[in-house]
């Protein structure tokens, strides 16, 4: 009798410990290979691009296995960027054919992967004019692809000196939002507020609200730091230097652009080194920029 009331007793608190089992939030494999992507993409921004492309390879073979269709774009998206910033344009051009592919037979949904893709490799080209015409403002994205989206546009518009107030309203509204919610978020989303922050220093540097933006590249600058996203900071560090020059603080300026030197000359910018050279020339003659 013992015996079987002891028995009875395990079984209710093994029914119990089933019923509490509490459901995951998401398969293991997807956590599995959520993490390998977000450790493609650091690597990728603080300039480790050989070892990025092997991982966001090895992210995508594990989106596939389980039809993980926004996770195998954005993996996708990794290695067509660097592919493009590595000059390997065969390469590029196949998986954004691939990319297109998915878009139209599986889920349109993710375009606004291959639209973020798209407004990364006409940055590179300096086609503001086309950055202008794509990226266009969609409340429904979600905080980090808005975030992105709206930067692009801002410093495009800024670059053809006609961008709107309204829209680095908006962005400084969003920027400061996220800015909140960073302790508690993955890295990208700081990474995308920094480049929101770089964005609305240019902005401001273009209008000549000099001090409004230098708080902002000031906070890009600590992001970008933080993050290690270590070629935005080469950027913020020049742009930091024009807004220092603007405001008469040639030494910050041309220590500013030393430091922006050696980081452009680590991951191997040749285009940004000759515009670097060419600020310090000004300088030195004691020219506005």
């Amino acid at each position: 009798m013992r015996i079987k009331l002891v028995c009875c007793i395990l079984i209710i608190f093994a029914l119990a410990a089933c019923s509490s089992l509490r459901k995951p939030p998401q398969p293991q494999a997807k956590s599995n290979a959520d993490n390998i992507w977000l450790i493609a993409n650091q690597q990728e921004l603080s300039g480790r691009k050989e070892i990025a492309l092997s991982n966001y390879r090895l992210a995508l073979n594990h989106f596939r296995g389980f039809a993980g269709i926004e996770g195998e774009m954005f993996a996708l998206s990794g290695i067509a960027r660097i592919n493009f910033d590595a000059g390997n344009i065969a390469e590029y051009d196949s998986i954004r054919q691939s990319m297109i592919w998915i878009i139209e037979k599986i889920d349109p949904k993710q375009r606004y992967i291959f639209t973020l893709l798209d407004l990364h490799v006409l940055m590179k080209q300096a086609d503001y004019a086309g950055i202008a015409a794509l990226a266009k403002d969609d409340k429904a994205l979600a905080p980090s692809a808005r975030l992105q989206t709206l930067s692009y546009r801002l410093q495009a518009d800024a670059r053809l000196r006609k961008a709107n107030p309204n829209d680095a309203r908006e962005l400084a509204k969003l920027a400061k939002k996220t800015g909140r919610r960073l302790a508690k978020s993955n890295p990208i989303l700081a990474h995308d507020t920094a480049r929101a922050h770089y964005a609305l220093a240019y902005y401001h540097y273009s209008i000549k609200a000099f001090a409004t933006a230098g708080k902002h590249i000031a906070k890009s600058l600590e992001l970008d730091y933080l993050y290690e996203d270590f070629q935005s900071l080469g950027y913020a560090h020049w742009l930091a230097a024009k807004i220092a020059f603007a405001q008469n603080r040639s030494a910050d300026a041309i220590s500013l652009l030393m430091k922006a030197r050696r980081i452009f000359t680590a991951f191997g910018d040749p285009a940004m080194l000759m515009i670097v050279e060419a600020d310090l020339k000004l300088i030195e003659k004691g020219d506005k920029q």
